[in-house]
């Protein structure tokens, strides 16, 4: 509703409906990656070539696509160095995540092994400790 010199104008809202709805999620989406390749195609940092592949992952992972998504995070090994095992910890993290987010345990569990090898620090090791004890208890 909007008021202008004494008068009332009422607007009326239309909601999607869940095809279109979908289709404009889908597209939102399909932007985030499209901008996250142009990053990595232009960028010269290999910390930022490396968030943008991990973006690629996480839309992929909020698809359902377990598979492309883990792709996407091995993808981003590519850009950090060596010596960068807080970005590497960081990237195997994320391929733990969405083995829990499908739920396999057992592969979650052997990932966030792997990114404890690697030496996560900040709140990254409490993440991964905290979820590597779940992994284990549901795996059995």
């Amino acid at each position: 509703m909007t008021r202008a010199a004494g008068k009332v104008e009422f607007q009326q809202y239309v909601l999607p409906t869940q095809q279109e709805a979908r289709a404009e999620a889908r597209r939102q989406k399909d932007a985030k990656v499209a901008q996250a390749r142009e990053i990595i195609a232009s960028s010269m940092s290999a910390n930022e070539r490396g968030d943008a592949q991990l973006t690629i992952g996480r839309v992929r992972l909020a698809a359902g696509d377990y598979d492309a998504a883990r792709e996407g995070y091995k993808k981003a090994f590519e850009y950090p160095a060596i010596d960068q095992t807080y970005m590497r910890a960081s990237i195997q993290m994320h391929i733990a995540d969405s083995s829990m987010a499908e739920k396999d345990y057992k592969a979650a569990m052997e990932a966030y092994q792997a990114a404890q090898k690697i030496g996560p620090g900040d709140w990254h090791k409490d993440h991964i400790e905290k979820n590597q004890a779940e992994a284990k208890k549901r795996a059995e």
